[in-house]
């Protein structure tokens, strides 16, 4: 059953602990006064009508970040608060109409699938275990991670099914549909313990085999809206000075870096691409903010 936020103003929290998702209330609409100045901005995610940017922020840096799912407008104005705070929120992706936007909380914070309406109303949960969700061009399903497996689910919650199952030497992460819902490409990484190489698979829906289609690390991978190409972010997570985005051109196995950045996603033309990066180094202080940029790398604007 889906666990649904009542609406109670515009001031609210909801406290979600390992094993427990207790709901105390919750925001509706947040006005520009209940927006915090971010120290991290990130996982940005273009509405299926280009016009605005889901993406999670937070105004805490050191320790848990507690942390909530805000909407811009695409030139980054216009920032409200759709969601309470929540620990460590992930992955907003927007259902094909653009209506809901679902999301999900990482697995030593609870873990989950949470869906919210685009005005910040109707919050529920529709899983009680997985974090990445992406939401299917068709609207219907819904790709998410539990335990290292890519799985799929109808939208209210029902009917899970594996998608793929990695062997006991790699863990699955990041899924992406393809334009035409037909594929999931994903990051392959090595499990715990394992020295077995990265990469980025690709697997027709559902359970055929995975296919490696670029060797080496590539986290958070999009695909472009022609199908065409996948973007992705090479190396370590937050702060790592090395990061890079890469787009692989499926067509040739050739790959374009672009510049420093993490967590890219496209706009539904294809004629840009948002993204987000840091600063401040490798230390704990370091802040995130949310960039776009042509599909080339050029012209570069920051958002937040």
């Amino acid at each position: 059953m889906a666990l649904t936020v009542t609406r109670v103003g515009l001031v609210g929290m909801l406290l979600l602990v390992a094993g427990a998702v207790p709901l105390a209330g919750a925001i509706g609409r947040a006005s520009a006064t209940t927006v915090p100045a971010f120290a991290v901005a990130s996982e940005p995610a273009w509405s299926p009508d280009g016009r605005q940017i889901a993406f999670v922020g937070s105004s805490r840096v050191r320790g848990p970040k507690p942390g909530a799912i805000y909407l811009m407008n695409a030139d980054g104005g216009g920032v409200r608060r759709l969601t309470p705070l929540m620990p460590a929120p992930n992955s907003p992706t927007w259902s094909p109409g653009g209506k809901q936007i679902a999301f999900g909380l990482p697995a030593d914070r609870g873990g989950g699938i949470f869906i919210v309406n685009r005005d910040g109303s109707g919050l529920h949960q529709v899983a009680k275990h997985g974090h990445a969700p992406a939401w299917g061009p068709g609207g219907r399903k819904i790709a998410f991670v539990r335990d290292g497996v890519i799985r799929a689910m109808d939208t209210d919650g029902s009917r899970p099914e594996l998608v793929a199952s990695p062997d006991y030497l790699h863990t699955y992460q990041s899924p992406v549909w393809s334009p035409d819902g037909q594929r999931l490409a994903f990051t392959v990484d090595h499990a715990q313990d394992s020295v077995q190489p990265r990469y980025l698979g690709v697997v027709s829906r559902y359970r055929g085999p995975v296919k490696a289609v670029l060797s080496g690390e590539a986290r958070s991978p999009d695909w472009s809206p022609d199908g065409g190409t996948i973007i992705f972010n090479r190396s370590g997570g937050f702060n790592d000075p090395a990061a890079s985005l890469h787009v692989l051109h499926l067509g040739t196995h050739r790959t374009t870096r672009l510049r420093h950045g993490y967590q890219a996603d496209w706009s539904p033309d294809g004629r840009r691409i948002v993204y987000a990066d840091g600063s401040g180094g490798a230390g704990p202080e370091a802040t995130w903010r949310i960039y776009v940029m042509n599909a080339d790398g050029s012209s570069i604007r920051q958002l937040t």
